[in-house]
């Protein structure tokens, strides 16, 4: 199992901001049904704060892959390496460490910065 997250697959170079939306890619997660009690959705840590879930589906264009769709909690930390952590059913999905770049939200205490 594995993940990547990209808040613009088209610049992947950009940091997003706490509050974006963004997509988290992972494999491993299985087929995802619309059964009650199957299935539940994962749950995603950014910097070990939870963010809060959006969706959760099956690529239509990759097999394997779920796209997890969650907005970056508005107190994540700020920085170049913050980790993400997907977990569902209990248990951590194990793989390659994927780490995202925050800038921090002025709510949060941040500096302001809002990229181009």
């Amino acid at each position: 199992m594995g993940l990547a997250a990209l808040s613009d697959p088209f610049n992947a170079r950009q940091p997003v901001i706490a509050g974006d939306t963004i997509l988290v890619l992972v494999t491993g997660l299985g087929y995802r049904c619309e059964v009650p009690g199957l299935n539940s959705p994962p749950t995603v840590t950014i910097g070990q704060i939870t963010a809060d879930m959006v969706s959760v589906a099956d690529s239509p264009t990759r097999p394997g892959i779920s796209i997890v769709t969650v907005r970056v909690p508005p107190a994540a930390p700020g920085g170049d390496h913050v980790p993400i952590q997907v977990i569902t059913d209990g248990y951590a999905v194990q793989g390659n460490i994927s780490n995202i770049a925050i800038v921090p939200s002025v709510t949060a205490g941040g500096f302001g910065f809002q990229p181009f």
